[in-house]
């Protein structure tokens, strides 16, 4: 029966003429609240209750461990909401919001209702989360364990990876630094991985290339070979000294210095590959003339941060973070934090130590990290 059925055999006794005339307004105004009383009473009817869902667990055959896993679901349920609103406030796509709400949700359902709550408290409470350390040297996890928020989450949410709304990846800590630390939010621009006080904030994982693949960029061996300079399968002849390993180009390039006599054509023969070759571009304008063409450590050093710059330029972001998380990394938490033009971020990451893989006539535009495969000196 509709409802228009019921209407006419349940209620036409209301009506003079036994049933409404919508010309008349008095009866036309009952019929409308007869309307609405009998939706709600056909909503009430569809309603489920919480004890429909007791029920439903009663009469469902679970062994123990479904239900321990069904109790879990259940007391993490409500964690979404706070989880999607915190994103929402920091400018997360609506395209992506869901998707990562529901991924750290499901991270954090085995651990224990307490810690979560803890958890849910503090992004509940914006006004009293604490901001990102900007200390140039830090530890990601020692600055978490500021904002209470148990060991057990932060661990769980500071591994989270994916993939946004364009396919791309989103690296470790990238959605948990926005969770947890408040002026640390979505990217505004897209130039950024994040943003931190409203400008761009780019984030690099142990491991991590600047860019394009180094290999396509390769350094023209050829160039030197008036300078003693010859590329092996395997390593670098420099005279008549064999240098056996490919990721000692810059040992190679200091040795083949100290013999030239052709000191200054030997360093424009260099600028003018990793110019012209390697394309590093103003990174090269800014750093080469810091070159000590003496000390392998500075030759590696300098090209290393000379990609950076390109880097940083080309990308337009003004804040840069470091960390040791990643497949291959330490994953101690540890990170160097720099900001300001490409040049002055170069310089601080100099100053706090940073770590790049080995030279190679193919590889001029290194991997950044803190892993042992990771150098500063190249000796």
């Amino acid at each position: 029966m509709d409802i228009f059925d019921k209407i006419l055999k349940e209620y036409s006794w209301k009506f003079p003429k036994g049933y409404p005339d919508m010309n008349n307004p008095e009866e036309k105004e009952k019929l409308f609240s007869i309307v609405n009383n009998l939706i709600k009473e056909e909503e009430e009817k569809g309603k489920i209750t919480k004890n429909d869902l007791i029920k439903l667990i009663q009469d469902l055959d679970l062994d123990d461990n479904q239900v321990s896993k069904l109790y879990n679901r259940t007391k993490n349920f409500t964690t979404y909401r706070p989880i999607k609103s915190t994103l929402d406030r920091k400018n997360y796509n609506p395209l992506i919001l869901k998707k990562f709400s529901k991924e750290i949700q499901d991270l954090i359902e085995d651990i224990p209702k307490n810690k979560v709550d803890d958890f849910i408290n503090y992004l509940n409470n914006p006004d009293k989360k604490i901001n990102f350390p900007t200390n140039l040297n830090g530890n990601l996890f020692k600055a978490l364990a500021k904002t209470g928020v148990p060991n057990e989450v932060v661990d769980k949410i500071i591994y989270h990876t994916s993939q946004d709304e364009g396919k791309r990846g989103v690296g470790m800590g990238e959605v948990g630094m926005s969770l947890l630390f408040k002026n640390v939010g979505a990217s505004t621009s897209g130039k950024g991985d994040l943003s931190i006080d409203g400008e761009e904030f780019e984030i690099k994982g142990e491991g991590a290339t600047l860019g394009e693949k180094p290999a396509g960029f390769p350094f023209n061996v050829g160039r030197l070979e008036p300078y003693g300079i010859k590329r092996l399968p395997k390593g670098y002849m420099v005279g008549d000294e064999q240098i056996k390993q490919t990721n000692q180009f810059a040992l190679a390039l200091s040795k083949a210095y100290s013999q030239t006599k052709d000191k200054e054509e030997f360093k424009s023969t260099v600028k003018d590959s990793l110019t012209d070759d390697v394309k590093l571009g103003a990174g090269v304008a800014a750093l080469f003339n810091d070159i000590n063409f003496s000390d392998p450590s500075s030759i590696q050093t300098n090209i290393a941060l000379m990609n950076f710059i390109r880097y940083a330029e080309k990308e337009g972001f003004n804040h840069f973070l470091a960390h040791d998380f990643g497949t291959k990394g330490p994953n101690t938490g540890e990170y160097i934090y720099v900001k300001g033009s490409p040049e002055e971020m170069a310089k601080q990451l100099k100053q706090a130590g940073v770590k790049f893989e080995k030279l190679a006539y193919n590889n001029l535009r290194p991997r950044i990290g803190f892993g042992s495969t990771k150098i500063q000196e190249d000796v």
